[in-house]
């Protein structure tokens, strides 16, 4: 497992692996948001943990592009 990584302006921290890739953590805004490696595929799965919303991505980049999208939708604009 490899240390914290930087995205977008973003900390990532591990907290696994699965699937041969590490699973990370983000908080942005007071929200946990889990990256999780998609099994069948290179692409992760962004989970929001306080509903447990969750879509899939083709790669880590996008979803963690994806965190600032629900936190527009969160100011009350919508999403895209």
């Amino acid at each position: 497992m490899t240390g914290t990584m930087i995205i977008d302006g973003r900390e990532l921290v591990p907290i696994g692996t699965g699937h041969a890739r590490n699973a990370y953590v983000c908080i942005a805004r007071e929200v946990t948001y889990r990256l999780v490696p998609i099994q069948a595929s290179t692409g992760y799965q962004l989970r929001r943990e306080r509903d447990d919303w969750r879509r899939d991505f083709p790669t880590l980049a996008e979803a963690v592009a994806h965190i600032a999208i629900l936190e527009h939708s969160e100011d009350g604009l919508p999403e895209t």
